[in-house]
């Protein structure tokens, strides 16, 4: 990777037959990092989060890996074991995915936009840290904030407040009209020590865990990709249906959701369309043409195979080990979480080597766990990444032991917030909801006006500073601590009946 020196912003643009090409800044080797101090809150950049490794968490710093990487000579991709090229990823996906159209009868549309947003969040800046909203870095920082009031900067468009339309990558928007570019299983998360069911502090931070995001997370949790349907259904706010938009033929055109009112219907089509069915099927413009106009033929699932083997991710083997399976010494071993017939086809693919198995294959092979939608070995990935964001962040919103921590009415507040409220107060045009957005409508899950849904007591955050001799209504109530630590262990949860 080439580097420029710590300061450097980079060339000035250069002339390309007339047309101005802006350079794009090579990255830095190294990134500054001021000292990290008690008082502080969280920085913009993540650096400090963990003051025992300063500049993790930061960007850019590298991605975490949870097995050593595999590359062949000269950094070049895995080969197979016997110095072939690995099977075509094209043919894997098409034997272990098919195309289709099944709708899932718990979660909605919203569900999938909300998982892709959260997965965006942590590819730049590796921790939650929401930087796809306000940014992680002092430049970003400058372009979208106010500095007056906690804003963000916006514009009123026909009555409708906006972020800023100015980002350079709507390359499909259909202009003149089209012209804004915006940039923006409860039971077993319990038990493995995700999500703590307490009115109190959780101080489980542990400066022996380095922030940061695993590269087995951001590939993995791709497998995600077969709950998103490539259609978008909009509706009014009577909750009529008005029609559907072609997802892959809107990316990078944000535009359109300017045009026609097509934010506020695309919105409530967000809660009111079921999104596709947590399986083994794909939504067929996702695995053909997943950049719509901008590419003839691009299947997702494929692509997504082989960004496991551009970062080296070691062979499926390496993480039965770590995830409390076997270590399979031939294919029918497999069979402990992957359905029979796939076990078969994949032996045929890969000629018979266990070792050759790729992860990303087998997290799209996998059965689903019990109460999960996912299979062990994604589970045992995605456990270890989630674990690791709340222990290594000392700034995590459940830490109480910190400057900058919230007070215990304020985070009580926070636990009790809600997607529904948050759409009801963002929302464009959004009146109505059922109180458990991301979940279909039905008998236990009505819509219901907005002023029913509970919002958050913004009167907790009341700076006692202006009380000025008066007693404050916050008190410290102590922390609960725990040093519960579950470890994950693929044998003890059934698989999906």
């Amino acid at each position: 990777m080439e580097c420029k020196p710590s300061g450097d912003e980079g060339s000035a643009p250069q002339q390309d037959d007339g047309i101005r090409v802006p350079q794009i800044p090579a990255p830095p080797c190294t990134i500054k990092v001021e000292p990290c101090t008690k008082e502080e809150g969280r920085r913009i950049d993540g650096t400090c989060t963990n003051p025992k490794y300063p500049s993790r968490g930061g960007s850019p710093t590298p991605l975490l890996r949870m097995r050593p990487a595999k590359f062949g000579l000269g950094n070049d991709l895995r080969p197979a074991m016997n110095g072939s090229e690995l099977p075509s990823s094209r043919l894997l996906r098409t034997k272990i995915l098919s195309d289709g159209f099944p709708e899932d009868h718990e979660f909605n549309t919203l569900a999938t936009h909300v998982f892709v947003f959260s997965t965006v969040d942590v590819a730049d800046l590796t921790v939650l840290h929401l930087s796809i909203v306000y940014g992680y870095s002092d430049l970003r920082e400058r372009q979208i904030r106010t500095y007056e009031g906690g804003l963000l900067k916006s514009e009123m468009k026909d009555g409708v407040e906006r972020p800023p339309g100015t980002a350079a990558i709507c390359i499909n928007n259909r202009r003149p009209v089209e012209n804004a570019c915006y940039e923006f299983g409860h039971k077993n998360a319990l038990e493995t020590g995700v999500i703590y069911q307490t009115n109190g502090y959780v101080n489980d931070f542990d400066e022996r865990h380095k922030p940061g995001v695993y590269h087995e997370y951001l590939i993995g949790t791709r497998w995600f990709h077969t709950f998103q349907d490539g259609r978008t259904d909009l509706y009014s706010r009577k909750g009529e249906y008005l029609g559907t938009r072609t997802t892959v033929d809107d990316e990078f055109r944000s535009g359109i959701l300017e045009v026609n009112n097509t934010e506020a219907d695309l919105t409530q089509g967000a809660f009111r369309q079921r999104a596709a069915k947590f399986d083994y099927t794909i939504e067929p413009d996702i695995a053909e043409r997943v950049f719509g106009e901008l590419q003839s033929a691009s299947d997702l699932s494929a692509i997504d195979i082989m960004r496991g083997r551009d970062q080296g991710l070691p062979p499926y083997n390496e993480y039965r080990k770590i995830c409390g399976l076997p270590v399979a010494h031939k294919f029918k071993d497999f069979e402990d979480a992957i359905y029979a017939d796939k076990v078969e086809q994949l032996r045929r693919i890969y000629d018979d080597e266990v070792d050759d198995m790729e992860l990303m294959v087998a997290i799209y092979s996998e059965r689903l766990l019990h109460g999960a939608w996912v299979g062990p070995t994604l589970f045992c990935i995605m456990v270890e990444n989630l674990v690791n964001w709340r222990k290594s962040d000392r700034f995590f919103f459940e830490h109480g032991d910190t400057h900058a921590a919230l007070t215990l009415p304020q985070l009580n507040e926070v636990r009790q917030s809600s997607m529904a409220r948050i759409l009801c107060d963002n929302g464009d045009g959004v009146e109505k909801i059922q109180p458990k957005a991301m979940l279909n409508v039905g008998q236990k899950n009505k819509i219901m006006p907005c002023k029913e849904i509970p919002s958050i007591d913004l009167y907790k955050w009341v700076d006692p500073k202006c009380y000025e001799g008066k007693k404050s209504p916050h008190h410290i109530e102590d922390s609960w601590k725990t040093g519960y630590n579950v470890p994950w262990s693929a044998q003890l949860y059934d698989y999906k009946k």
